[in-house]
């Protein structure tokens, strides 16, 4: 059965899916078609599965509250959420997560946006899965919070511009190209913009991008088989504490960030290059540094002065096996810019608190 009814500007339409009556009981699914604005408080109710068509703007000063086992199409082309006002969406647990997905015939192109928040507009997701887009979650000048989330197959899972607060927490990135990007900021305070507690794998470009004076926070993360785990630039400030960086080509990056940022107490292992520095000099204290295809700690045009990587352990005690896994000033093949990496003193073993605290 269908039904179609008009609420201020959004129209929707009502599909009732009804189980056969000789199959058990089961709880029924009702189908919305969502279209135009939202222009006043509305709730999209457990077991309701919902298309997005065209753009449906949420209106500033307007709360869509989803419940949870709700599941959302964004189909056609140009079809997206716009949100000036409030989105609260908890799916509970993974039982009864929210899904977002791009529609079937669109998934494999990735062209899609998802939700696009701007204005000062309040996102508060958990529970959630966004699978397939071009952009999972787009915000800008926005407030967005996000706990135990999943992202997959996305060409950007969130993107921030110039955000107030954005708190990503409990999530698990997979298979997307770049999971989280920063850029800009307006707040000075790192703890604004958080990274804590989640789980990349096989980020295709990036798992964390903070550029163009970002800043941030990103603490006890695991970052697994991605070609990047944390890329800063162009005068980012970055807090990097307690992450674990685990097969990966290349483990930190920064360029362009001198006198900017902290790498403490991270754990990194089996991965081709552990910390890469290019005209940036963040000290780099208290981590385990272990095994490395190439260098654990690489210097290239760093005019700005040394690098502190004092107090790190390295997997060992012998000085020229630490010599042999760092490329600076002091190495034949190395720029005459690089700066040296002074690593002594170094620690008598594994620092146990460095990485992931469990």
């Amino acid at each position: 059965m269908i039904k179609s009814i008009a609420i201020g500007f959004i129209s929707l339409s009502i599909i009732f899916s009804c189980s056969n009556p000789s199959s058990p009981k089961t709880e029924k699914r009702v189908q919305l078609i969502v279209e135009g604005n939202i222009d006043k408080d509305m709730t999209w109710e457990k077991r309701n599965d919902i298309v997005i068509k065209g753009i449906v703007k949420v209106d500033s000063g307007v709360n869509l509250i989803i419940e949870p086992d709700v599941h959302i199409t964004i189909e056609g082309q140009g079809s997206f959420i716009q949100i000036y006002g409030s989105i609260s969406a908890n799916g509970k647990d993974t039982t009864t997560s929210i899904l977002f997905k791009a529609s079937e015939e669109h998934n494999t192109n990735k062209w899609q946006k998802c939700l696009s928040a701007l204005d000062r507009s309040k996102l508060n997701l958990a529970f959630c899965k966004f699978d397939g887009f071009l952009i999972a979650i787009s915000n800008e000048y926005g407030n967005l919070i996000v706990d135990n989330s999943t992202f997959i197959n996305c060409n950007r899972g969130i993107y921030n511009v110039q955000t107030d607060t954005c708190k990503i927490q409990q999530c698990i990135f997979t298979d997307n190209e770049f999971d989280i990007t920063f850029e800009r900021a307006m707040v000075t305070d790192i703890n604004k913009n958080l990274v804590l507690n989640c789980v990349f794998q096989r980020s295709k470009e990036i798992g964390v991008k903070a550029t163009n004076k970002a800043y941030v926070s990103i603490i006890n993360n695991q970052f697994i088989y991605c070609k990047m785990g944390i890329f800063c630039e162009f005068a980012t400030t970055a807090m990097i504490q307690n992450n674990t960086f685990h097969n990966c080509e290349t483990g930190i990056r920064f360029y362009l960030c001198s006198g900017y940022g902290k790498i403490y107490k991270n754990e990194i292992y089996q991965s081709a290059y552990g910390i890469i520095l290019a005209n940036a000099n963040p000290p780099i204290n208290y981590n385990n540094l272990l095994t490395c295809n190439f260098f654990k700690i690489q210097s290239i045009r760093n005019v700005e002065g040394n690098v502190n990587a004092k107090n790190n352990w390295w997997g060992t005690y012998n000085e020229d096996e630490i010599r042999l896994s760092i490329q600076d000033a002091n190495d034949d093949d190395a720029q005459s810019d690089a700066g040296l990496i002074e690593y002594l003193p170094i620690m008598n073993g594994r620092i146990e608190d460095a990485g992931i605290l469990r």
